[in-house]
């Protein structure tokens, strides 16, 4: 294939550059993900198959979500878990314009929607609940959902925003780094890939060869989940630039922003940066002891890995009490 700069410059009505999965970019439409090709809506080339599609109890509820990575017959699911998506199809109240008492806003990845739990179990849930034993609250509001990176939470937080006005509070758990776009020329499709750091070892012709013996082009890597030394530190400089921005934004617009990861490696790398000026630290290693200074902690199958491998109940009411206790010291909102 021949490129030349031609090739970079995007013509009107380009159709080479197709808006799947950036909606949140080109659109301000929310990225609703695999929601977008529910039937509800006749979407051709739907990925949702047969088999997912029993999984829905009824309209905007499901008792597994599609690419939920754990597998079960419709019949025997576990109905303690329901999935019930709002007006936009985020599993929390319906989104409204007017607002009576604190308006508070989640975000995050699977980890915050809570995929492969209750939504009580969320620790978004259980932050939103002690909030409003004390305070009136406007309701129960997110912009988590599965897949979502950096990036995304600030693209549909602008959307958010545009459609319901700025929060007062604004509360993140952010997945790891390394969640990225990369542009498909073959498709003309951008792809949100999900990149982790991992031991490899490279040689002078670019092949790499990975903790478990696999050889793959450098060029290729990112195809199986893997980010490079140097790409990893160049989203980390990207991090600190944008994030710091969106600080500011949310700070300019009245909204007070905390936020924190359960990526250990990013958390120790934002601290040695001094990324913004809202972050606080939550490792996820101290869990046990946690759970040993607790009384009459119970622990069940679901408390430290949920059905689809996701971090469990025990793990979620951890970054509660961290989010609680962070809100306190700071004096964020009175609890």
């Amino acid at each position: 294939m021949h490129i030349n700069k031609d090739n970079y410059v995007i013509k009107d009505n380009d159709v080479s550059i197709k808006v799947t999965n950036i909606e949140d970019v080109f659109l301000q439409k929310f990225d609703i993900t695999w929601a977008n090709f529910d039937l509800e809506v006749n979407v051709p080339n739907s990925p949702l198959t047969e088999k997912d599609l029993q999984h829905k109890i009824e309209s905007r509820t499901w008792d597994r979500v599609p690419g939920e990575n754990f597998q079960c017959d419709h019949k025997k699911c576990d109905n303690k878990i329901i999935y019930k998506y709002n007006n936009e199809y985020f599993r929390c109240d319906d989104f409204k314009n007017k607002h009576d008492g604190l308006h508070i806003l989640f975000a995050g990845c699977s980890e915050t929607e809570g995929v492969g739990g209750s939504l009580e179990n969320t620790w978004t849930k259980k932050v939103y609940e002690e909030i409003k034993k004390i305070h009136e609250v406007s309701g129960f509001y997110s912009i988590a959902r599965a897949g979502y990176g950096w990036q995304k939470i600030i693209t549909n937080f602008q959307v958010y925003t545009k459609r319901y006005g700025f929060p007062d509070f604004l509360f993140v758990m952010l997945p790891n780094l390394g969640r990225q776009y990369k542009y498909m020329q073959e498709t003309g499709t951008y792809r949100y890939y999900q990149l982790y750091p991992e031991n490899y070892s490279i040689s002078d012709s670019g092949i790499c060869t990975t903790s478990n013996n696999e050889k793959i082009f450098s060029t290729n890597i990112y195809q199986d989940g893997i980010i490079l030394l140097e790409d990893y530190y160049k989203a980390l400089l990207d991090f600190k630039i944008s994030w710091e921005l969106f600080e500011k934004f949310c700070q300019l617009n009245g909204t007070t922003i905390l936020w924190s990861t359960y990526e250990l490696i990013d958390s120790k790398n934002f601290e040695q940066l001094s990324v913004g000026n809202n972050f606080f630290s939550i490792d996820v290693e101290n869990i046990n002891d946690y759970i040993n200074n607790k009384k009459d902690f119970v622990i069940n199958k679901d408390s430290f890995q949920y059905r689809d491998g996701h971090f469990g109940s025990a793990i979620k009411e951890y970054w509660a009490e961290m989010f609680l206790n962070e809100i306190k010291d700071r004096r964020i909102i009175e609890i």
